[in-house]
């Protein structure tokens, strides 16, 4: 199932995401109570604390087999 995400958040000391669009992802994950989304490509990880993120969709369209994530 192809997976994108639209992405802001931080991903480290001093670094942030606007708008960041992934693709191709292979799966994801959250944790609530660390309140970190991890974006899985593969072998890949990427970590974004989702601290801030007042809103956070999940939409699966069947008909295509695709996942977007949209987070603000």
């Amino acid at each position: 199932m192809p997976l994108s995400a639209t992405v802001t958040g931080k991903i480290g000391p001093g670094n942030t995401l606007t708008a960041a669009v992934y693709s191709g992802l292979t799966g994801f994950r959250v944790n609530p109570a660390t309140n970190i989304l991890t974006l899985e490509r593969g072998e890949n990880r990427q970590d974004i604390d989702i601290t801030a993120v007042t809103t956070f969709t999940a939409t699966y369209a069947g008909s295509t087999k695709t996942c977007t994530i949209t987070m603000s």
